[in-house]
């Protein structure tokens, strides 16, 4: 039997041997302790006994994993490349015509319908590696176009040389309605697009007049992505970069306006229709003279009915057959005032254009904010020079006044008539047409022989 002594020394000795989560006991630390006392040999021990105990403490420290040295993660992609683009000092061709976006942005901030400041910046400079990639004439800031799961930036150019059209394209569909070609009409620009600045701009296909017919009869919201398929009713021919480039004709040719008398017809050319250009000798009115849908007019015509700003080619037409009266495009310079009224759901009448003004003085400057196409506006500044540019920043679906109401679905085709059953030829009557057909076929051969011995 042990004594209490014994007991005593026992349990003392499970203390001390205890070990706390780092794995240490007190009797471990102790013994390292004394041996480090021993070991140095300090003059003054007892003195010093507190330090010891804590540097001996601290060699079995076991830091916790939040508190240890990590590697940084890699920065995200889109942040590598929007970053790779502000680092970069392309060289633009001499005679590109490059806006000023980051001031034009300013513009449009004080009608409280912008980009964000950073984003101008970013904007710039991958304009600016657009335009020595492409080679581009011209280019301008479309907008944005809001989507479900990512945005559209849209950037609006023309080349200096219009590449080579790519080999294997799809042949056009020759009863379709014929597109426009490059550089006139829907398709006077081309349009790059990107969900996020930095990433690679992708040019959109010419406008098709039947995408841009078959878009007026619907309304759906983008998604972000190109290859999207567009499930509507009506069916839309094609997918959503269709449907996108569809929707971008519209909204220029409805929306692009300038101040009035800015611009005029070229009389001294011989094209028709007659060309526009800057207005000799144009003095510019002050923003509060702007302050009136009449003071602003159009810059680009109307899309007709067929899907195209011209007329499309003639077909031979037969004789006795009646043409058509043709539709005439008659938005080109008219003011903002000629522009159809929307009417909203109880028939009440509103402008499709709204004009107002910020600021005050020789600084003031002018919009035009459209109601047909929410997101759609201009400004107009002439001090100290004359400015104006047009923007559109909205989700590219139009203003009807009224809740969208889809076409009806076709009909349920009817039950087909039962076809009668015909009667089995007889015997009789099938031989003696064998027989008439075989007799027919003797004389044949033998007159034939007849015609080769006569030679």
């Amino acid at each position: 039997e042990l004594h209490a002594m014994d007991i005593a020394f026992i349990t003392a000795k499970q203390k001390l041997l205890k070990a706390d989560a780092s794995g240490v006991s007190l009797h471990d630390h102790l013994s390292m302790t004394l041996s480090k006392i021993i070991a140095e040999d300090p003059q003054d021990a007892l003195a010093m006994f507190e330090q010891i105990s804590l540097a001996v403490k601290q060699q079995h420290v076991v830091p916790r994993k939040e508190y240890l040295p990590t590697m940084p993660e890699p920065a995200p992609a889109s942040l590598v490349a929007k970053r790779d683009v502000l680092r970069a000092k392309p060289e633009l061709p001499e005679d590109a015509d490059f806006p000023n976006v980051v001031e034009e942005n300013a513009f449009f901030e004080q009608a409280g319908h912008s980009l964000l400041r950073d984003e101008s910046y970013l904007l710039r400079a991958a304009m600016a590696k657009l335009t020595a990639e492409k080679a581009l004439k011209t280019i301008r800031f479309f907008g944005k176009i809001l989507g479900t799961e990512a945005d559209y930036y849209v950037l609006e150019g023309a080349y200096a040389e219009d590449p080579e059209a790519e080999e294997g394209a799809p042949a056009p569909d020759p009863k379709a309605v014929p597109q426009e070609e490059s550089g006139s009409g829907c398709n006077k620009f081309k349009y790059w697009v990107c969900n996020e600045l930095g990433e690679a701009w992708v040019e959109l296909p010419a406008a098709q007049p039947a995408a841009i017919v078959a878009s007026r009869a619907i309304k759906k919201h983008f998604t972000g992505k190109l290859d999207a398929p567009v499930v509507v009713h009506p069916p839309f021919p094609g997918s959503e970069r269709d449907y996108l480039r569809a929707q971008i004709a519209r909204i220029l040719h409805s929306t692009y306006v300038a101040p009035g008398g800015m611009f005029s017809f070229d009389e001294d050319s011989d094209a028709e229709p007659k060309p526009i250009a800057p207005t000799e000798e144009w003095e510019a009115p002050a923003p509060e003279d702007m302050l009136d849908p009449a003071a602003w007019v159009h810059y680009y015509s109307t899309i007709l009915k067929v899907g195209r700003v011209s007329k499309p080619p003639k077909e031979e037409e037969e004789e006795g057959e009646e043409a058509e009266e043709a539709e005439e495009a008659d938005q080109l310079l008219n003011d903002l005032t000629s522009d159809p009224l929307i009417l909203e759901g109880d028939d009440t009448p509103v402008p499709a254009w709204s004009v107002r003004k910020a600021g005050a003085g020789r600084y003031a400057v002018a919009f035009a904010v459209s109601n047909a196409w929410p997101g759609a506006l201009a400004f107009a500044s002439t001090k100290p020079s004359v400015k104006f540019a047009n923007l559109y920043i909205g989700y590219g679906l139009e203003n009807t006044g009224k809740s969208f109401t889809p076409l009806p679905m076709p009909e349920i085709a009817s039950e087909p008539l039962d076809v009668a059953e015909e009667e089995d030829t007889p015997l009789d009557a099938e031989n003696e047409v064998l027989k008439q057909l075989e007799e027919k076929r003797m004389v044949e051969e033998a007159d034939a022989e007849e015609g080769g011995e006569d030679e």
